[in-house]
């Protein structure tokens, strides 16, 4: 008869036999690995079985995620010799789609008679798939909202799919801010090697313009005001216009000065211009009176209006008169007269008053050619010889005026009314002025 044992078995033979001198051979399949044993009818054998080698089970290879359910190869073995399959089961863990290094697979090997005789347990890993994402650059304007932060990815399998957003570094001024990862996950199936990019806030335009101004000369500037269009929230303009220098009558570019809103805003200014208008100036003429034949007096005027500490020096130009030479009333007239940055507003009603000549003197003077007379707070000497020295007094001896004469016809001007004694040549002349 024949015994098969499995190969993992050493068989020993302790035999009685019945029969004397009865043989018993022990034979071992090369490709089966069986033992078996020829021995005589009737003939009883005792086999001691021992193990002859260490059964193994090759660790079981990682595989990579990709959906779908994977089935490591076990390999079991007696020494060198590797079983079949139908010599061991293998009880699968319940998962063995989704990544993880938990899976325990349980390896029973049998005897010939179908026996347990050894359990191996043995992990096998399922790794999550390399999954990359991309982020994409994004830019806004300051004062807006954030775009929709959006990726590229490249790894995922059947249906499944990334969950999560993208977030970025805090703060709203001007600047780049990094575009982290988040909380995009696409499960523990995966491992994601992620890519990061910018947000970029770029300058909000601000558009002010400048308002027209003007002013009087000699005015202080009025304020400078303007018009803005684009500030967001709370944000505020703060600093001055500025002009060009300049006090003169004209116009005045108005600048952007120091305006500003911060680095947050690209501002557009449209200036505008400050014009200083001329300021009314008041001139009267004064009232003049002269003798038919004697030159024209100097014409003289009063001013005011003046802006700083301006005068009358700044007026060039002369008054005029109304062309005549006989006796009567000559309007006095603007003539010439002008001021930079003034407009003149001339008060009519001046006028130069042309006298006959008197017939003769107040106190007849020794006869002579020699003429002195009065009139309108004025001395007259006349046909007096060139150079000739005179001197004028009061009542009480003090001397008014001296000189000696200029021209055929002198007038000296006494401001005062009374009684006056005129001593010219050595001849003596009493003169009243009223």
């Amino acid at each position: 008869m024949k015994q098969r044992f499995a190969t993992l078995f050493t068989a020993s033979l302790i035999m009685a036999s019945m029969n004397a001198g009865a043989q018993v051979t022990a034979n071992q399949d090369s490709e089966t690995r069986l033992w078996s044993f020829d021995m005589p009818a009737n003939c009883i054998a005792l086999v001691e079985v021992e193990y002859d080698d260490e059964v193994t089970v090759d660790d079981l290879q990682p595989a990579t995620y990709n959906g779908q359910p994977q089935t490591p190869t076990i390999t079991v073995k007696a020494g060198e010799n590797t079983l079949d399959a139908s010599e061991y089961s293998v009880t699968a863990p319940s998962d063995i789609t989704n990544a993880g290094n938990n899976k325990t697979y349980t390896i029973k090997v049998k005897n010939n008679a179908g026996g347990n005789l050894a359990d191996i347990n043995k992990t096998y890993t399922i790794n999550p798939k390399q999954l990359t994402i991309t982020a994409e650059a994004k830019s806004k304007t300051y004062g807006e909202n954030d775009p929709v932060f959006t990726y590229k990815s490249d790894g995922l399998v059947g249906s499944d799919a990334i969950t999560g957003t993208l977030t970025r570094v805090a703060g709203k001024d001007v600047g780049s801010y990094a575009i982290n990862q988040g909380s995009l996950t696409a499960g523990d199936n995966y491992n994601i090697s992620y890519t990061k990019a910018n947000l970029t806030i770029n300058q909000r335009p601000l558009t002010i313009a400048a308002e027209t101004k003007e002013k009087t000369y000699g005015e202080n500037d009025p304020a400078f005001t303007y018009t803005s269009s684009g500030l967001v929230g709370e944000d505020v303009i703060s600093g001055t216009l500025e002009r060009a220098a300049g006090n003169n009558v004209g116009s005045y570019a108005i600048n952007q000065g120091s305006l500003t809103a911060g680095d947050n805003y690209n501002i557009s200014y449209s200036g505008a211009n400050l014009t200083i208008n001329k300021k009314e100036l008041i001139v009267a003429a004064e009232d003049k009176q002269k003798l038919k034949g004697e030159d024209d007096p100097e014409l003289t005027f009063t001013a005011t209006g003046f802006a700083y500490d301006e005068d009358e020096s700044v007026i060039t130009g002369a008054l005029a008169r109304e062309e005549g030479e006989d006796a009567g009333e000559y309007a006095i007239l603007q003539g010439t007269l002008e001021a930079s940055n003034y407009t003149i507003s001339f008060n009519n009603g001046a006028k130069l008053t042309i006298s006959e000549p008197p017939t003769g003197l107040e106190e007849p003077a020794v006869a002579s050619d020699l003429k002195v007379w009065s009139f309108n707070h004025n001395i007259y000497i006349a046909n007096a010889p060139f150079g000739s020295q005179y001197a004028v007094t009061n009542l009480s001896g003090s001397t008014v005026e001296s000189g000696s004469t200029q021209s055929t016809r002198e007038v000296i001007t006494i401001g005062a009314t009374g009684v006056y004694i005129v001593v010219i040549d050595g001849q003596t002349f009493k003169v009243q002025i009223r």
